[in-house]
């Protein structure tokens, strides 16, 4: 068995800092961020998530540099944070021998530092980032990635993930799927999700 991790939400939490970034760049437009509208962008890529966005206000004039740039000023103010249950839940899987990935949807600047910053990288046999595929999920080729940088057959792997696009992209791989699904953000439970649990705290069998 092989585990691959999102990032974002699932091992960090950083999906409420990226809420906060959007929040803080629609408010000059008079507008405010929604638990239901961040929903639709978790996991997307940037230029995904910025034409979802104009797509909907038009009158944006907001750039993929200003996205990440708002992201990192909250970030530092908020600092980076382990979900609940995260440090726990890798240490737990390395002592056992688990070989352990990483699939995310962010830069692997933003990776790199944060990974770096809670000391986590030794964790991952492999790392892969939107700067290392041409497509994003929901499509399945950074979770075909991930599988092949560890010598692994995609049905023996296992995808942990907190968004639907996530879940869609390791189920597209030929992978089962853990849903975190976050209470904040009341997304759906996906079809493909082979289990749904509330918290990384509540994976007691891996």
């Amino acid at each position: 068995m092989h585990i691959i991790f999102d990032k974002d939400g699932t091992l960090i939490d950083s999906e409420s800092v990226w809420f906060e970034a959007y929040d803080r760049l629609l408010q000059p437009y008079g507008l405010r961020h929604t638990a239901e509208r961040h929903g639709r962008l978790m996991g997307a890529s940037a230029d995904s998530c910025i034409a979802q966005l104009r797509a909907e206000f038009p009158q944006l004039r907001i750039a993929k540099s200003d996205l990440f740039a708002e992201f990192r000023v909250v970030r530092d103010e908020r600092g980076i944070v382990p979900m609940p249950g995260a440090i726990e839940l890798l240490t737990r899987l390395r002592d056992r021998g688990i070989t352990l990935g990483l699939a995310t949807s962010a830069k692997r600047e933003d990776t790199n530092t944060e990974l770096d910053a809670l000391g986590w990288r030794h964790y991952f046999s492999a790392i892969v980032t939107a700067d290392d595929v041409m497509h994003h999920k929901p499509h399945p080729e950074i979770y075909l990635r991930a599988a092949e940088l560890l010598h692994a057959v995609p049905a023996t792997c296992i995808a942990i993930e907190d968004g639907i696009h996530g879940v869609r992209s390791a189920h597209a791989a030929g992978m089962k799927t853990i849903f975190i699904r976050d209470e904040r953000f009341r997304l759906p439970i996906p079809d493909e999700a082979t289990q749904t649990v509330s918290s990384l705290t509540q994976l007691t069998l891996l």
